[in-house]
């Protein structure tokens, strides 16, 4: 069975196999001399707006008004703000806006 889809608005610290449908309202790449690179997107649902992080070149294409379904992802803190994360565990694809209209 799948697991429910959450609002940002409920997330907590420290969740692990999250499920979120969400938009990218900005971007910015984080480069540093590791062979990953990073991503921090700011996402949004209808209830609230959180920062995403992810570890994958293939993050390095979407970009703001992207909508994304983001599997298994995890939660925790960061300077005192709660972030999402997709790791090893969790898996992201885009989809298509009206597909989010006709969920909600």
């Amino acid at each position: 069975m799948a697991s429910k889809i959450k609002k940002i608005i409920d997330l907590r610290p420290n969740w692990n196999g999250v499920n979120i449908d969400v938009i990218i309202l900005d971007k910015k790449d984080i480069t540093d001399n590791s062979k990953t690179p990073m991503y921090l997107f700011w996402i949004a649902d209808f209830s609230a707006s959180i920062v995403l992080q992810i570890l994958d070149k293939a993050a390095v294409d979407l970009m703001p008004g992207d909508m994304l379904r983001i599997r298994s992802c995890s939660t925790f803190l960061s300077r005192g703000s709660l972030r999402v994360r997709v790791d090893g565990g969790g898996f992201f694809e885009r989809f298509n806006q009206y597909y989010l209209q006709v969920t909600l």
